[in-house]
C-alpha cells in the first residue's frame, strides 16, 4: 500500500468515526440504548424488539446504512437517522427534542 493511500484511509475511518459518533449523539436524544462498536466505526442500536442492529457508514461515505445495506439514510442527517428509529420502536410515544 502507498503512503497516500495510507492516509488516505486513516482520513476516511475518521470522518466515518464522526459521523457515527454524531449519530450516536442523536439516537441517545431520542431515547435509544445506543454503543459504538470497537471492531469498527459502528453505532449499535439494542432494544427488546429488534434486538442488536448495526448502523456503519458505506463506502462512499455518504450514507449511514443498517439491516445488511438494505436501509440507508444521508449522513447529513443524522437526527433523521434517529427520528426513523424512534417513530419505529416508539410509535406510540412522542419524541424528545432535548436540543
Amino acid at each position: 500500500m502507498k503512503v497516500g493511500e495510507h492516509v488516505f484511509r486513516e482520513l476516511s475511518r475518521d470522518l466515518n468515526l464522526e459521523l457515527i459518533v454524531q449519530l450516536c449523539k442523536e439516537l441517545a436524544k431520542a431515547g435509544l440504548n445506543v454503543g459504538m462498536s470497537d471492531a469498527k466505526p459502528a453505532a449499535i442500536v439494542r432494544h427488546s424488539d429488534i434486538g442488536p442492529l448495526l448502523i456503519t457508514v458505506d463506502e462512499t461515505g455518504e450514507y449511514f446504512v443498517w439491516r445488511e445495506g438494505q436501509c440507508r439514510h444521508p449522513v447529513i442527517d443524522p437526527a433523521g437517522v434517529a427520528r426513523i428509529f424512534h417513530n419505529t420502536l416508539f410509535p406510540d410515544r412522542p419524541e424528545r427534542n432535548d436540543s
